[in-house]
């Protein structure tokens, strides 16, 4: 199966979010829009793009597709929270992060543990668990942030 490489980050002109290819130039966060088509005029490869468009981003903000969606087929970037309702009514919190020890995306819990110096790690996340478990994007740490307090 390929996943589709792209990213998602906030415009520093009007904090709008933008999707599309990411790039580092000059020590400045941007990402590209638009159609990518292959074009072949010779024996060599380049890309064209339809709609192009270059958006510089803040960085903080900027997070890869995971390659999932939700029970909804909504896409799951990297610092989404979703959630999911257990059978007495609560529900059930994760962010998706980038986990470095395991070299995958994770999800984690969204209260901060003091004892654990952050966030629990609670396993590796996959497409089979959020159709299992009937999980939701229902916002994401940057414009939820109250979201990564439990009840």
């Amino acid at each position: 199966m390929n996943r589709e490489i792209k990213f998602r980050g906030k415009r520093t002109d009007n904090g709008e979010w933008v999707y599309g290819y990411y790039a580092l130039l000059g020590g400045n966060s941007f990402i590209y829009t638009g159609k990518k088509e292959l074009y072949k005029p010779s024996p060599t490869h380049c890309f064209m793009y339809e709609d192009f468009s270059c958006h510089k981003v803040i960085p903080e903000t900027v997070g890869q597709f995971t390659g999932l969606h939700d029970a909804d087929g909504k896409e799951i970037y990297e610092d989404d929270i979703i959630e999911c309702i257990d059978s007495k009514g609560d529900p059930i919190r994760h962010q998706i992060l980038y986990s470095d020890k395991r070299g995958c995306l994770c999800k984690y819990g969204t209260k901060y543990e003091a004892w654990n110096d952050g966030y629990i790690d609670c396993g590796a996340i996959t497409q089979s668990y959020l159709i299992e478990h009937d999980k939701y994007v229902i916002g994401n740490i940057h414009d939820n942030p109250d979201l990564l307090t439990t009840k």
